[in-house]
């Protein structure tokens, strides 16, 4: 079903009429109508947590990658203030 890209600044939240018309028998029809306002909004709720929640993961992996890095970097930091360079690592 396509859905309806006037709503809510071009998300298509809400199934059109003539879509549903093409499936849906005429009390169906009727149902439709009445709820699809309701689900919309409730679309429009998915729609914002699933952004949210993908959000959170891009924090969680620069978090990481972050963390990975400034250990990485004490490392570093640790050899070259031990002055144990023995393995030449540094050439």
């Amino acid at each position: 079903m396509r859905l309806n890209r006037s709503l809510w600044g071009g998300e298509g939240l809400r199934y059109s009429r003539a879509t549903l018309s093409r499936v849906a028998k005429p009390w169906e029809l009727a149902m439709a109508d009445e709820f699809e306002d309701h689900f919309a909004l409730i679309r429009g709720l998915l729609h914002s947590i699933a952004h949210v929640r993908k959000v959170l993961r891009q924090h969680a992996a620069l978090e990481r990658s972050t963390a990975e890095a400034k250990a990485a970097l004490q490392a570093a930091r640790d050899l070259l203030l031990s002055g144990d360079m023995t393995d030449n690592s540094w050439e």
